[in-house]
């Protein structure tokens, strides 16, 4: 039973170790910033999504994944789409003590619904990161 246990350990680490690898090429993919390069990064990102939520379902990898896909749809002005996605990475960091990044995604989050005309919820999003940033002292959220 303990040497099953640990052979299902090592899988899912080795699942894990694709994943990251996966996301970093997805995020190496997405700094280049041309159109083909934001194509093939969601394509890495999807993929380490599944690989994320295969090994946890609530893993912090599958939030970063889900949110960059939301920036894709972003730069490419699919604000409504984007702000589905950065909603649903939002789930994933409500628990994170990284406010940093809390901050981050809700300024994203902002932005969109400023694009889409809804000044006042964007106020209320911006204010909501705001207040993050300066709680956490990561004034370069700001």
């Amino acid at each position: 039973y303990l040497i099953e246990l640990t052979l299902r350990q090592i899988e899912a680490q080795k699942k894990l170790i694709k994943a990251d690898a996966i996301f970093s090429e997805g995020v190496d993919l997405f700094s280049l910033g041309t159109e083909e390069s934001y194509q093939a990064a969601a394509e890495k990102f999807r993929l380490a999504t599944s690989l994320y939520l295969e090994h946890n379902e609530k893993s912090e990898g599958a939030g970063l994944s889900i949110f960059f896909l939301g920036q894709i749809l972003d730069v490419f002005g699919e604000k409504s789409k984007a702000l589905k996605f950065y909603d649903e990475a939002i789930l994933f960091f409500k628990n994170s003590e990284n406010e940093f990044l809390k901050a981050s995604l809700l300024t994203r989050v902002g932005g969109a619904y400023f694009a889409l005309g809804e000044s006042q919820k964007a106020l209320e999003t911006f204010n909501l990161a705001l207040s993050i940033s300066r709680e956490s002292d990561e004034r370069s959220a700001e």
